[in-house]
């Protein structure tokens, strides 16, 4: 199973649709949820509202993580503006139990600097 991260920006103007799709939106979160690494909102420092979000999603092909945020009532309804991608290769921190590696070379070979 590997790790794919969507970094989803907000378009302009989208704050009220947002709002109005955030049941919606959590209901569906709710359904998947076991195909979450983590997401949640994004706020730029020194602002107050939403901009942006992260979903990290445990899937085997970028095709599967993708059908999971198309599917998204927020995705739907045109809130993001632009979305990236990126195979997220979870290596070290709280959420993986300290480090994942014995070497420098278990992280190459994992993909993080080989193309």
């Amino acid at each position: 199973m590997k790790s794919f991260m969507a970094l989803c920006e907000d378009g302009r103007g989208v704050e009220e649709l947002r709002q109005t799709q955030l049941e919606p939106h959590l209901a569906y979160v709710e359904t998947v949820l076991d195909q979450f690494q983590v997401a949640g909102p994004l706020r730029e420092v020194g602002t107050v509202g939403i901009g942006a979000s992260c979903f990290i999603y445990k899937a085997e092909t970028l095709e599967a993580a993708e059908k999971l945020l198309t599917d998204d009532p927020y995705h739907a309804a045109g809130i993001y503006a632009k979305v990236r991608w990126f195979e997220f290769i979870p290596a070290a921190g709280e959420w993986v139990g300290g480090k994942n590696w014995e070497a420098a070379a278990a992280i190459t070979e994992a993909g993080a600097w080989t193309d």
